[in-house]
């Protein structure tokens, strides 16, 4: 359809028919063409597409029947060609990746990301589906549940993958050539409709689409790695490299100066996205113009580029943290004991003594379900150097690339290696001041204990359980009363980490302050009840055997010692 009218008149089904072994002279053909066009009443304007697919699927005389295997090699064939020339680049052959990415962006008209109910339906339309508008509509949502898609928000490159590689029934499994196909039929689709606008006297170029237009939004935001909505000399050569250019970096220069002098904009300060989007638009000597093809290629590669860079910088990071626990691993038994931690403890800044730091480290392990006298294993200590919470031990990159380097060397490292004192010079350089430097550890994770269906308040039944464990015995009813004086307008809402840390840390009447060891004495007890709670459960859910007189007799536990003086006697 190389006028893009959406009809193949008398020349253009010639070609085709010369595709399929069609030698005979020029009034053979028109003969052979009104043989066609005879089952057509009125005036000849063209073979539609509803007759060219009907022509085709004949396999009678009167038809011009192709296999799948005949058709797919037509459409390479017809695909535009380069220009011939020695230096004319090949196109490299596609990944699979690469072909599922870019048949994802020849159905994402919009260029949003993600495809639509509309955008999805071409990519179905290419495997088969003929359903009706409702058929579709169902179809559709049975996908996005299969890849864990939104209907309403669309299906992103991910679930496609996911999609386009699922060989049971519930998938679209395409293969390779049937992706590649699919490929140079949108393809050939979309030269159709550019040449159906120019047609129309519409100028593609010059009024772009809402598609084109998207695809240059989404090529610089790729372009401009820093955000700041402008394109240095440095991101523009990135794009430029894309389009063909080989200058030298001096060269580039020059020629940038002069883009951003014809575009009316600084060299120093770079290109904004109106500037870009008018280059890849002007086919004259001064611009950069991209076709819609060109375009989509450029944001595949770039974004299979920034892909690989991310999960470079991941497995560099990755190696960087098992570098630093091979060093700190000091006795090499996989796993890095209380000193050994501290290491990594100190280089962030820990500046507390043994007890302090013994206390921390018998935390972490607790919160972590790790024994500490066997230690913190490789995985642990990577989820721990990740974790940017504060129940983590978050380390830049920096940090890390500095203690690694501080391991290599045995000076160095022979610093951050911390021999624990004994109890006499402990206690002497310790003095009368209270764990400050662990407090707001253990009142975090008393809180997170409490912290029953993990929202991020503790409600009043949940304050209760704290209460209790406070020596606080009174009824429910009194228990409202307080937590209502306690939390004052926060009632309803609960109480947060930031207001019960305060509570905690309130000597007056007003609050439920405990000190260090009380709060630790807590937060055993109520793990301990968590446990016992867990194990009750699993024993009323569990199918047993009868058991027998001496099982079904109560278990003995020794009676709760009562609160020791220095533990508050309520609320």
């Amino acid at each position: 359809d190389d006028d893009g009218d959406g009809r193949l008149s008398e020349a253009e089904m010639r070609s085709f028919a010369k595709n399929i072994g069609f030698t005979g002279s020029d009034e053979e053909w028109a003969e052979e063409y009104a043989k066609v066009r005879s089952s057509i009443d009125g005036p000849d304007t063209g073979v539609d597409k509803q007759l060219f697919r009907k022509l085709i699927n004949d396999k009678s005389d009167e038809g011009c029947y192709c296999t799948d295997e005949e058709l797919r090699n037509m459409v390479v064939k017809l695909m535009p060609k380069n220009d011939g020339s020695e230096n004319t680049p090949v196109a490299p052959a596609m990944s699979r990746k690469e072909l599922e990415a870019a048949v994802f962006s020849m159905c994402d008209r919009d260029a949003d990301g993600l495809l639509s109910e509309k955008e999805l339906r071409i990519f179905a339309s290419h495997t088969g589906f003929d359903g009706d508008d409702e058929a579709w509509q169902e179809e559709y949502r049975n996908l996005c549940a299969e890849v864990n898609s939104e209907p309403g928000t669309g299906v992103g490159l991910d679930a496609f993958t996911r999609m386009v590689n699922d060989e049971s029934d519930r998938g679209c499994f395409c293969t390779d050539a049937e992706l590649h196909t699919m490929l140079q039929i949108m393809k050939a689709d979309r030269i159709s409709e550019e040449a159906n606008q120019r047609n129309q006297g519409v100028p593609f170029a010059k009024t772009p689409s809402a598609f084109r237009s998207g695809l240059i939004r989404a090529v610089f935001g790729l372009c401009d790695t820093d955000g700041d909505g402008l394109l240095s000399e440095s991101q523009m050569r990135v794009f430029a490299g894309f389009t063909g250019y080989e200058g030298s970096t001096e060269q580039w220069k020059n020629d940038f100066s002069h883009l951003c002098t014809d575009l009316g904009a600084d060299p120093g300060t770079g290109l904004n996205i109106l500037s870009l989007e008018k280059l890849v638009n002007d086919s004259g000597e001064g611009g950069l113009y991209c076709t819609d093809d060109e375009l989509q290629t450029i944001r595949v590669k770039m974004e299979h580029e920034v892909k690989t860079a991310q999960m470079s910088k991941t497995n560099e990071r990755a190696n960087l943290i098992s570098a630093v626990f091979k060093g700190c691993d000091c006795d090499e038994d996989g796993h890095l004991n209380e000193q050994e931690m501290r290491i990594i403890s100190n280089h962030l800044g820990f500046d507390g003594t043994d007890e302090q730091w013994s206390e921390e480290f018998q935390l972490l392990c607790s919160e972590n379900g790790v024994d500490p006298g066997s230690g913190v294993g490789p995985a642990l200590a990577e989820r721990l150097l990740n974790d940017e919470s504060d129940s983590g031990c978050f380390c830049s990159d920096e940090e890390l690339r500095s203690l690694f380097t501080k391991l290599q060397d045995p000076a160095e490292k022979a610093k951050l290696v911390v021999a624990k004192q004994s109890s006499r010079d402990a206690e002497v350089s310790r003095g009368p001041v209270e764990q400050d430097v662990l407090r707001s550890d253990i009142i975090g994770a008393v809180f997170r204990a409490c912290d029953a269906d993990k929202d991020g308040r503790l409600s009043e039944k949940e304050m209760h359980g704290f209460a209790k464990h406070t020596a606080f015995k009174g009824t429910d009813e009194e228990w409202s009363k307080e937590y209502k004086a306690l939390c004052g307008a926060s009632a309803s809402l609960g109480v947060d980490l930031e207001l019960f840390e305060k509570l905690v840390n309130d000597r007056t009447d007003k609050g439920c302050y405990c000190t260090y060891e009380e709060l630790k004495h807590i937060l055993d007890k109520i793990r301990l009840d968590i446990h016992n709670n867990a194990f009750m459960v699993q024993q009323e859910t569990s199918e047993e055997a009868p058991k027998t007189e001496e099982e079904q007799q109560p278990a003995q536990f020794p009676a709760e010692t009562a609160p020791s003086d220095g533990q508050p006697e309520g609320s």
